[in-house]
């Protein structure tokens, strides 16, 4: 029946759990500006409200399959005719054949969209390693409760649980010592979380935002200035704990361009140490990150975050709407000639005859004895040129008085 109903609508799309087919002969564009425009009607909210769809991404949810993954479930087959109908005489599968769980076919998609070499897969359902299988193949490195130290050898971490299923406390409290978490999403039957640990920790930068009397922020970091379109930043903040929250909090991150456009997003809940309580005087390292969606336009961007009440949307932090900038960075388009982050020399330009400085890219810290990558981006100016450079550390401050 689906193989059927794809031949006259290519473009379906699947709903609610499986039980909404959308076909059309085009592709289907979702306008979330549209979606938040009905959310608002007041003759459409007590409809929506009984069907738990508040806000775009309640909306979003909802959507579990698209064209490509119908077209991988159905296969190639013989289609349902007045001529020969297929469904009254045979069964659609062999007696005793299994197809994969099709609820998991949403999250095995987004796994293989993001998969990079060397990820790791936490998961307790068989099912998703099946529809992985099927949907393209991707073989991850699968992590046991029993060796704990499989994570010792992996940078990044898939962990794939049903919406109510606890973590194994050992594992959770492993998770939340280093690793940051770039992405959560609900999807068909249940949550999916990437995790992410940098090369090194970059030391916290001191702070003293006020967030309503309950939480203090003292330090943020983020662990590199420039990021690849489709990599990952990764944020550090650090919270002490004044008084118990009046109810559930929220923290968002958002990727921001020089427009206040968002980008990219992630929405989650202050992490707690198992076991801990909300008494005074406890520190919180709450490690996040975002991922840069493909076609994010190279430049330069804002990491802002928010601290809320989940309930009521309330701002807790004492800034300018609620908001705190933590730190800025440079996307990177590998298409570009050199990385986004490369500084125009305009003060300190080598501009000889023969040969041009035109960019330099700087890490933004480096550790004590440890390796740091600087790059020099050089213009010929006439075929052969070749030139000798000398580059010189010390304060910055020096180094321009001597420009």
């Amino acid at each position: 029946m689906l193989r059927t109903f794809l031949s006259v609508f290519p473009e379906a799309t699947l709903w609610q759990q499986g039980a909404v087919l959308i076909g059309s002969n085009r592709p289907i564009e979702i306008d979330p500006i549209q979606i938040e425009a009905k959310l608002r009607d007041p003759a459409l909210q007590p409809i929506l409200a009984e069907n738990h769809l508040l806000t775009t991404q309640d909306v979003l949810r909802e959507r579990i399959a698209g064209p490509l993954a119908l077209a991988e479930l159905a296969g190639d087959g013989p289609l349902i005719t007045d001529r020969q109908p297929w469904i009254e005489y045979f069964r659609s599968q062999p007696s005793g054949s299994r197809l994969p769980d099709f609820l998991w076919f949403p999250a095995a998609r987004q796994i293989a969209a993001w998969a990079e070499p060397g990820d790791g897969l936490f998961t307790s359902h068989d099912e998703l390693v099946a529809a992985l299988d099927t949907v393209s193949g991707v073989a991850l490195d699968r992590v046991a409760l029993d060796d704990m130290q499989d994570l010792d050898r992996l940078r990044r971490l898939w962990v794939a649980t049903r919406g109510d299923e606890l973590l194994d406390p050992a594992f959770a409290r492993q998770l939340q010592a280093g690793w940051h978490l770039v992405a959560d999403d609900e999807v068909g039957h249940g949550r999916l979380r990437l995790f992410a640990r940098p090369l090194l920790d970059p030391p916290l930068r001191p702070a003293n935002v006020n967030a309503a009397g309950v939480l203090r922020l003292t330090g943020m970091a983020i662990d590199a200035p420039i990021v690849e379109v489709g990599g990952t930043m990764l944020l550090h903040v650090q919270w002490q704990i004044q008084r118990p929250p009046p109810g559930d909090l929220a923290i968002d991150v958002r990727l921001v361009d020089e427009r206040g456009r968002i980008a990219a997003a992630l929405r989650r809940l202050p992490v707690l140490e198992a076991g801990a309580a909300w008494s005074p005087g406890t520190v919180v390292d709450d490690r996040s990150g975002l991922r840069i969606p493909p076609g994010t336009p190279a430049g330069r961007y804002a990491i802002d975050l928010t601290l809320s009440t989940l309930t009521e949307g309330r701002p807790l932090l004492a800034t300018a709407g609620g908001t705190l900038t933590v730190g800025l960075i440079r996307v990177h388009d590998a298409g570009r000639p050199f990385p986004a982050g490369a500084v125009v020399a305009a003060r300190c330009a080598v501009a000889l005859d023969d040969v041009h400085l035109v960019g330099v890219t700087l890490p933004s810290w480096a550790a004590p004895a440890s390796t740091a990558e600087v790059q020099l981006y050089w213009q010929p100016q006439r075929d052969g040129a070749e030139r000798q450079a000398l580059l010189l550390l010390g304060d910055p401050a020096q180094a321009a008085r001597d420009c």
